[in-house]
């Protein structure tokens, strides 16, 4: 009868709750505020340029924050991208001034909003 009286406060069928609980802290996890998100990630403002266009080179590809809640994939060349995208050149703020680091992968038949 628990299940029932539960059911009926919520509005939800018993064993649904539980499964909306999990849900929503799945939904927390992935799309948590983007700070926590940059733990352990490279920041390019801590960085000098050198470090981070070394970085560049030998990952070819990186996770790099940019700012207190900003980040993006930015990658050395075409390789790493799609076969229908293209490198954007990207310049990033490092510690001794904007640095080139390549550029990130941009389907320009899509304009995906970044100018």
């Amino acid at each position: 009868m628990t299940g029932r009286v539960g059911a009926a406060r919520t509005g939800l069928r018993p064993g649904l709750a539980p499964i909306l609980g999990c849900t929503a802290a799945l939904a927390l996890g992935l799309f948590g505020p983007p700070a926590a998100a940059q733990q352990g990630m490279p920041n390019s403002r801590t960085m000098s340029c050198k470090q981070v266009q070394d970085l560049m080179t030998r990952a070819g590809a990186v996770l790099l924050a940019t700012g207190p809640t900003t980040f993006d994939r930015y990658v050395r060349d075409s390789g790493f991208c799609s076969v229908e995208e293209v490198v954007k050149p990207q310049w990033v703020p490092t510690r001794d001034g904007l640095c080139y680091v390549g550029g990130i992968c941009w389907d320009s038949t899509k304009d995906n909003g970044r100018h």
